[in-house]
């Protein structure tokens, strides 16, 4: 009970600390719980607005039947299905998905995670974010996922 709690609290501190510094932004921030992975950068959202298909921005992951599109699926899933997560909100996708940042319980970018073990690889057209440079070069690095031998 005493750990459930102590979650709760750090989730909710988290998500004042994600909303704050997007509140002068366009961007749209929501809470709710995956319910289903299509891929492994898509999922289902079910939040209090209604059922939100978002695709992870700045990242592309096999699809099925690519080179770890089923391991990308399966990250996704163990991370996320059944479980609260925050999505920042970017834009929308020419399909009409929202594309946005995804973030775990612990805090973590779901999108990073991805990267990070080799099972995304990150949309340098789209971001010239240096986070994303770093996590597919380590993974690289470490010949995980994609990048494995």
């Amino acid at each position: 009970m005493r750990s459930m709690r102590k979650r709760l609290i750090s989730f909710f501190f988290l998500f004042i600390l994600i909303l704050l510094p997007r509140s002068a932004s366009a961007d749209l921030v929501i809470v709710g719980k995956a319910i289903a992975v299509m891929s492994g950068d898509t999922l289902k959202v079910l939040w209090t607005g209604g059922i939100e298909m978002v695709r992870l921005a700045d990242i592309d992951a096999p699809k099925a039947g690519e080179p770890q599109g089923q391991e990308a699926k399966w990250f996704t899933e163990d991370h996320t299905i059944a479980l609260t997560v925050i999505v920042t909100i970017k834009g929308v996708d020419q399909f009409g998905r929202s594309v946005g940042e995804v973030f775990l319980e612990d805090g973590r970018s779901l999108n990073q995670e991805l990267v990070k073990n080799g099972l995304a690889r990150w949309r340098k057209k789209y971001l010239e974010g240096a986070i994303f440079e770093r996590l597919e070069r380590e993974a690289k690095e470490k010949k995980v996922g994609l990048w494995g031998e």
